[in-house]
């Protein structure tokens, strides 16, 4: 999500198609815009947007707006933009726009970065990974779990030749699949069996 600060600028683009065909065709009049200040119907500004580069472009327009207290822009919240056309007696609205007023550089206190800190402890309490690596980590756990790049070995089977133990690896390569490289999980399997029945009574797979 796009940062701006207390007397800022944000500016948003439109592009107006007709509906029925998707090309770029010019509106009946420009479109509007109105700014919403989040969770709440409060219309903070509003206003028409404006052409750009009218010579070489058809349904190109754009608008740009301040960022001041007076209007009333506060820091922390989000905003979001809608925008408003009509082409060809057809009218249409989009989001096209949202962004969060965050405190200038020069005022980023211990109230703010505390407030950021809470969010990081929040998505460490769900168990969200904290960066890209882990969830890489997670996703090829997923796709091993569904049969991707994984190798069962170690298998001990009973006098009817039915698995009572073994292990599971998944692997994030591969062409490493069967080898001790880029091994992400590996699960031990055990099954038992209550009679002569080719399916077992219980089977587990628990991660090492």
């Amino acid at each position: 999500m796009l940062e701006r600060q207390i007397d800022d600028y944000f500016e948003f683009h439109v592009q107006t198609v007709t509906a029925a065909s998707g090309a770029d065709t010019d509106p009946d009049a420009p479109p509007t815009f109105r700014v919403y200040e989040e969770n709440n119907n409060t219309v903070v500004s509003s206003g028409t947007c404006s052409k750009r580069d009218d010579a070489n472009t058809v349904g190109y327009y754009y608008a740009r707006g301040e960022i001041t207290t007076d209007l009333g822009y506060e820091v922390g919240k989000i905003y979001i933009v809608r925008g408003t056309g009509v082409v060809g007696g057809d009218s249409g609205s989009k989001i096209v726009g949202m962004f969060i007023v965050v405190p200038a550089d020069s005022a980023r206190d211990d109230q703010w970065t505390d407030a950021r800190a809470g969010n990081v402890d929040e998505l460490a309490a769900a168990n969200i990974p904290a960066d890209l690596t882990a969830l890489d980590v997670l996703l090829d756990r997923v796709l091993g779990l569904a049969g991707e790049n994984t190798q069962t070995d170690t298998v001990v089977t009973d006098a009817n030749g039915r698995m009572t133990s073994g292990r599971l690896r998944i692997y994030s390569v591969a062409a490493s699949v069967g080898t001790d490289d880029d091994v992400v999980a590996t699960y031990t399997l055990t099954a038992t069996y209550t009679g002569n029945e080719i399916a077992p009574a219980t089977y587990k797979m628990v991660k090492a």
